[in-house]
């Protein structure tokens, strides 16, 4: 399992949260740069704190009964890395 800060979308508002999210790497089937994200962080539309350097990243997830894509705080490439270490853990 990997842990990443998910930013997400307040329902009925313009407004977006951070919440933690813990990601099943073997669920993974996509993923790739999100620039609305950073969009919105140039707005001012995200929580503070998050430095204007960070990237975002959409994950997309099937577990064969339904899909889910969100999106997380890291770059495509910190992303993979995470992924493909814990990966290589649970293989053993």
């Amino acid at each position: 399992m990997v842990r990443f800060t998910e930013i997400y979308q307040k329902s009925g508002t313009n407004e977006y949260g951070m919440r933690d999210i813990t990601i099943n790497p073997q669920h993974v089937v996509a993923f790739r740069e999100d620039p609305g994200v950073t969009t919105a962080l140039n707005e001012n539309r995200l929580p503070g704190g998050i430095s204007k350097s960070v990237g975002f990243t959409r994950i997309y997830l099937n577990s064969g009964q339904f899909s889910l894509n969100v999106v997380v705080a890291g770059s495509p490439e910190m992303v993979e890395q995470k992924i493909t270490t814990s990966k290589k853990l649970l293989k053993g």
